[in-house]
C-alpha cells in the first residue's frame, strides 16, 4: 500500500495505533482496488511494535486530522465568502494561485 493518506491506509493505521496488531485483520481492511492479498499486506505488517513508534504514529495521525480540520473549515469560509462576493472570490483566487506557483 503506497498511499497511508488513501482509505485502506487510514483504516489500518487508525487500527494499528487503537491497538491492533493481527496482520491478518489488518489485511482484511483493504479496499477491494488494492492489488496486494491480505496475506501479502499481513506479512510485510510483521516486526516489532516499538512503543516509541507507536506514540509517533499516533501524533503524526493526530496531526494530520488537525490540519484536515483546518483545510476543511477553510474551504468553507472561502466558499461562503465566493457565494456573497464574486470579485472577493475572484480576488482570493488571483492570490492564491499566484502564492502556490
Amino acid at each position: 500500500i503506497a498511499d497511508v493518506v488513501g482509505e485502506t491506509g487510514q483504516k489500518i493505521l487508525r487500527a494499528i495505533v487503537q491497538g491492533e496488531r493481527d496482520g491478518q485483520v489488518l489485511g482484511a481492511m483493504k479496499n477491494v482496488r488494492i492489488r496486494a492479498s491480505v496475506e501479502e499486506i499481513a506479512k510485510s505488517l510483521q516486526g516489532n511494535w516499538r512503543a516509541e513508534h507507536l506514540f509517533a504514529l499516533k501524533q503524526a495521525l493526530d496531526a494530520f486530522d488537525f490540519i484536515g480540520k483546518q483545510v476543511a473549515e477553510r474551504a468553507t469560509r472561502q466558499s461562503s465568502t465566493c457565494a456573497r462576493s464574486s470579485s472577493r472570490c475572484a480576488a482570493w483566487t488571483s492570490r492564491a494561485s499566484t502564492v502556490s506557483t
